[in-house]
């Protein structure tokens, strides 16, 4: 008798939508490439953060700071650089006549020279300064505040405060029968004004006017801020950084040359980006 056979299954097909499924398979292996790539973005970046932190970070380097020195002794405190009132033979400080203000105005860039001989009077020899730093002996170098002079281009009031305000210079007037020095400097615009006793003494190198339509422009300036100006000597103090600045600019300029060959250094100022940079116009040298 013949044995049932038991009855076999059809075989199963897949379409093409079955082809086109992911699998599990497949799911598991790009989540592990997904966080293999990840994370090698994230080492990637710290390893960057390291490397350009190891390189950048150094200290900044010290600031050079030239000193002239000279052979010889230096000046009893007491003469020539103490700030004290002008004296009788400086009488060319008087307000100037109608053409020399006409002369002084068409002027388009001024001068200061850094000369103390226009305050050194008969009342240059009764303060307690520390003398003007020139020294007896064999030295042969034109101290810095005999051969320096500055010029400025700016046209109007408000630029030409900008460029002190950068610079930090600060304005002071001084004499006039005022036993006190008035200081104006600025901060982002504004005026702000000190007074010191005229017997302070003040390291700082400073400048006087000798020509141009700026020196009206720092009288301007000082009477803004409320200060007396008539009869009175108009200065401009400098940081001891900003002469340091100064004396680098001549160096570099110089080049090889010695420094005892330069009668005159005249800088300049100019826009720099935001903001104002000095540099050298010329030298002049000794004959």
């Amino acid at each position: 008798m013949p044995v049932p056979s038991k009855k076999q299954a059809a075989p199963t097909t897949r379409t093409y939508e079955d082809l086109l499924k992911v699998s599990t398979y497949d799911q598991v292996a790009g989540l592990l490439v997904s966080a293999l790539f990840i994370v090698g973005v994230a080492v990637g970046a710290l390893v960057i953060i390291w490397v350009t932190s190891q390189v950048f970070s150094r200290p900044p380097a010290p600031e050079m700071v030239l000193v002239e020195e000279e052979e010889g002794t230096q000046n009893p405190e007491g003469t020539a650089r103490d700030i004290n009132e002008p004296g009788i033979e400086e009488l060319d400080l008087a307000e100037p006549d109608v053409q020399d203000t006409l002369a002084a105005v068409t002027d388009a860039v001024s001068s200061v020279a850094a000369s103390l001989d226009a305050i050194e009077g008969a009342m240059a020899t009764r303060g307690s300064g520390a003398g003007d730093n020139r020294k007896r002996g064999g030295g042969d170098l034109i101290p810095r505040w005999q051969r320096w002079e500055i010029r400025y281009a700016d046209t109007t009031l408000e630029s030409y405060a900008k460029t002190l305000d950068y610079f930090g210079v600060e304005l002071a007037a001084l004499g006039g029968g005022i036993n006190t020095i008035d200081y104006v400097s600025f901060n982002k615009g504004k005026a702000v004004k000190r007074t010191a006793s005229a017997d302070a003494k003040d390291e700082r190198i400073y400048f006087i006017w000798q020509s141009g339509k700026f020196k009206q422009q720092d009288r301007a300036l000082l009477g803004q801020a409320g200060v007396n100006t008539s009869g009175r000597v108009i200065c401009q103090f400098f940081s001891a950084e900003l002469e340091n600045r100064l004396a680098i600019l001549e160096k570099e300029h110089l080049g090889s040359r010695p420094l005892k060959d330069v009668r005159r250094t005249i800088f300049g100022v100019r826009p720099q980006g935001r903001g104002y940079e000095f540099y050298v116009i010329e030298n002049q040298w000794r004959r």
